[in-house]
């Protein structure tokens, strides 16, 4: 009987495609619905990329999206581990209970590009006051 070999009953579900490894692992097809759904978080409408005041609000964006897309989180553990889990600013730790931000170097708004050089990452408060540190220099 075939039908043994390759489907099983798995929690409640009945004739779910599956196989044992050589260690006696079971091994499934993955089902859409086992997935979360992840809605999309619209931009503001009068956010605008190339204006310096909205630069926080996307620099806030990239950072969410960092946790939730795994492709993302991949850039965020370079950008952790290139500094060894410290801030670019105050060179403290930054841990999961410490809030974070990344922040560009030359902001997007005055065309830099949105590369792994021109990102760094800092503290949250130390976000604030590098932005108002740079906003008395002007």
């Amino acid at each position: 009987m075939d039908q043994k070999k390759y489907f099983m009953t798995i929690g409640n579900r009945n004739w779910v495609f599956s196989v044992k490894d050589k260690d006696d692992k079971v091994i499934t097809l993955v089902k859409a619905s086992d997935r979360a759904i992840v809605r999309h978080v619209k931009i503001k409408g009068d956010a605008n990329p190339f204006d310096p005041q909205w630069d926080a609000y996307f620099e806030d964006r990239i950072g969410r999206q960092m946790t939730t897309n795994p492709a993302e989180k991949k850039k965020l553990a370079r950008h952790w581990r290139e500094r060894d889990g410290n801030c670019q600013n105050n060179n403290e730790a930054i841990t999961s209970q410490t809030r974070w931000t990344l922040r560009y170097i030359v902001p997007r708004s005055l065309g830099g590009p949105d590369t792994f050089s021109n990102r760094v990452l800092v503290h949250q408060s130390c976000h604030g006051y590098i932005n108002a540190k740079e906003l008395v220099a002007i």
